[in-house]
């Protein structure tokens, strides 16, 4: 999941706008690399992502915020979890919109889905 501003274009790629990444997010697909592939590669894609996107500390507004919409949308959404409140918060407190692939997201509003 990448949070981002910027207009969409006929293809998508979301490294070629302003792309602001959660910090878990990053761990979440370094883990993952980690875990199929190896340490290079884990380390090659860190180095991308840390020059393509900047990477959002967790911070006060974005805690209160997750908290807003982890409390609304976890009634709303089956399996949301304190992650997806959290991204999403994020792209709420940036002014951004979500681009996901991640089903609990595809009826909300500023999320671009892909499949």
């Amino acid at each position: 999941m990448i949070v981002r501003t910027g207009a969409l274009k006929d293809t998508v790629n979301v490294f070629s706008f302003s792309c602001f990444l959660v910090f878990f997010v990053l761990i979440a697909v370094l883990r993952k690399t980690l875990k199929v592939e190896s340490q290079e590669l884990a380390e090659k894609q860190r180095i991308f992502i840390k020059e393509k996107s900047a990477l959002v500390p967790l911070d006060e507004s974005i805690a209160i915020e997750s908290a807003k919409v982890q409390t609304r949308i976890k009634k709303e959404i089956d399996g949301w979890g304190l992650a997806g409140s959290i991204v999403y918060a994020t792209a709420i407190v940036k002014k951004a919109e979500v681009v996901t692939g991640d089903e609990h997201f595809k009826k909300l509003k500023n999320v671009f889905f892909i499949k």
